[in-house]
C-alpha cells in the first residue's frame, strides 16, 4: 500500500480529532472517506484473505461497539471511527489499536480530571459555563485518542511492510 494513502488517512484522523476536540463531534465524512479510500488503496495489493478479514473485523467491531452507543457509553462518531479504523489497522493490528487507544483515552480522561482540579483551585482560569460552576461535567473527546490510536498502528504497519 502506498504511503500516500497512509498519510491521507492519518490527516483524517487528525481532522477527526480537531473537530472532536472543538465541537464534540466526528462528521459522518470522515469514516466514510477513510473507507473509501481503504477500497482504493486495496487495489495496489494483491486481494487475499486480509482485504477480507479487515472487513470482517470492522464488522464486528462496529457491531459490538453499537451495543455500547445503545448504553450511552460510546457516542455514535466514535463507533463508526473505530470501525473505519479497525479496517485499516485490519486484524493483525486491531489488539494494539485498542490498547493505544485505552492508553490514550486514559491519559485524556487524567488530563481533563487534573484540569478540572485545577480549576476548582484557581477559578480565575475557569471559563463561563465550565465545570465547577454547576454546569455538567465535560465530555472525553475519545476522537483523540482514535486518531492518535490509528495514526500510531497504520504508520507502524505500514513501516514493517
Amino acid at each position: 500500500m502506498p504511503l500516500s494513502f497512509v498519510i491521507s488517512a492519518s490527516g483524517l484522523l487528525a481532522i477527526a480529532a480537531y473537530t472532536d476536540v472543538t465541537r464534540r463531534i466526528i462528521p459522518n465524512w470522515i469514516p466514510i472517506t477513510l473507507i473509501l479510500l481503504f477500497i482504493a488503496a486495496s487495489a495496489f495489493r494483491p486481494l487475499d484473505s486480509s482485504f477480507v478479514y479487515s472487513f470482517l473485523v470492522a464488522s464486528v467491531v462496529f457491531l459490538v461497539l453499537a451495543v455500547a452507543f445503545a448504553f450511552n457509553i460510546l457516542g455514535g462518531g466514535d463507533v463508526k471511527l473505530l470501525a473505519a479504523v479497525a479496517l485499516w489497522v485490519g486484524l493483525a493490528g486491531i489488539l494494539e489499536f485498542f490498547l493505544i487507544t485505552a492508553m490514550v483515552g486514559g491519559a485524556l480522561a487524567l488530563g481533563m480530571i487534573a484540569y478540572q482540579r485545577l480549576v476548582l483551585v484557581f477559578p480565575i482560569a475557569l471559563p463561563a459555563g465550565s465545570a465547577g460552576t454547576g454546569a455538567p461535567a465535560p465530555t472525553l473527546p475519545y476522537g483523540v485518542a482514535i486518531a492518535a490510536a490509528g495514526c500510531i498502528v497504520m504508520i507502524a504497519q505500514h513501516a514493517s511492510l
